[in-house]
């Protein structure tokens, strides 16, 4: 599980790795890495690796920032083109290759309701969330006969610590509100709640897919 120690990120790790090593008798371990520069990565692989293999995972990091494609730095648009799309294509070719092998195994990516409702203030963060679904698509079509599944969970507006900053203005808030079918935002547990089934033996026969977690936004 990467970025796993707030918002979406923490509730998945609460949700389901909590739970699996509950049921195995067993804790968890957290390690701190820069998953945006190829020796962290290289590292987490290494640190990861000793560990045994990986069965499940899910692949929520990512960093945005808001500028539109005018203004976009060089920077800023390397960073997220690391953090938020190479950091995911090399942790899958570090540990899908054993899930193969051992003829098990359960991606998960996090996507946004920016695949297909695009905010122009992110339009970098919004196409790398799009290259994500795509790649999921290709990748679950190749592995889908080895007993791996690949999945999106693509979240609409949830209430986060990073959300809530811009929820606080009266009127955005307002505004998002009203072009939510559900009328509501969602919460980080929502989003869990999805990956949990996907990593379940009911979920077993989804693969290549997105579940929507955004009460219909991505519809409006």
């Amino acid at each position: 599980m990467t970025g796993g120690d707030a918002g979406i990120g923490r509730a998945i790790c609460e949700a389901g790795a909590g739970a699996a090593a509950a049921s195995l008798g067993g804790g968890s371990i957290g390690i701190d890495a820069d998953i945006g520069t190829d020796e962290n990565r290289r590292a987490l692989i290494d640190a990861v690796g000793q560990l045994g293999g990986v069965d499940v995972l899910v692949l929520n990091a990512a960093t945005q920032h808001r500028a539109g494609w005018r203004d976009a730095a060089p920077d800023d648009l390397q960073r997220q083109i690391d953090v938020n799309f190479i950091s995911t294509f090399a942790l899958v070719q570090a540990f899908v290759p054993g899930m193969v092998e051992r003829g098990w195994g359960r991606i998960i990516m996090i996507g946004s309701v920016q695949e297909v409702r695009p905010n122009p203030e992110l339009p970098v963060y919004a196409a790398l969330k799009a290259a994500q679904e795509n790649f999921v698509r290709n990748l679950a079509r190749d592995v889908a006969r080895s007993g791996v599944t690949c999945n999106v969970v693509s979240p609409g507006v949830i209430e986060t610590a990073r959300s809530r900053a811009v929820l606080a203005d009266a009127a955005v808030r307002a505004s998002w509100l009203e072009r939510i079918p559900a009328g509501r935002f969602g919460a980080a547990a929502e989003c869990a709640a999805a990956v949990r089934f996907l990593i379940s033996d009911a979920g077993a026969y989804i693969t290549g897919q997105t579940i929507r977690v955004d009460g219909g936004l991505s519809i409006a």
